[in-house]
């Protein structure tokens, strides 16, 4: 991720960025108006859709821009069965964005 303003420095300084609570992998100086970031692991949700970001220098936040940054959300590309009884079973979901470490999750099949 790049971010943009101002005032970042005029010399390659120590810089660094955070989405929400976590702290990007990795940080740098560009210019005066720029710094960059590879992005924490994360996940976004439909109550809090955008991140704030923030920007920091060794002794202080420098910037923030509210609500400026989001992950993409889970694509189901396929399940593991297409059938199952009506008591119920356990489906294997397929897909992208399910989020960076295991957790308890629910899905719903539509019915109709």
């Amino acid at each position: 991720m790049t971010v943009l303003g101002e005032d970042f420095g005029l010399v390659d300084n120590t810089a660094s960025i955070q989405v929400g609570d976590t702290a990007c992998a990795a940080s740098v100086w560009v210019s005066f108006t720029a710094l960059k970031c590879v992005t924490p692991p994360g996940y976004s949700t439909a109550e809090e859709p955008g991140h704030t970001v923030f920007a920091w220098n060794e002794v202080s936040e420098v910037a923030r821009l509210n609500h400026s940054f989001s992950y993409d959300a889970p694509i189901i590309t396929g399940v593991s069965a297409a059938t199952g009884p009506v008591t119920g079973s356990v489906v294997r979901l397929f897909g992208k964005n399910f989020g960076t470490y295991q957790q308890d999750v629910s899905a719903v099949a539509d019915v109709s």
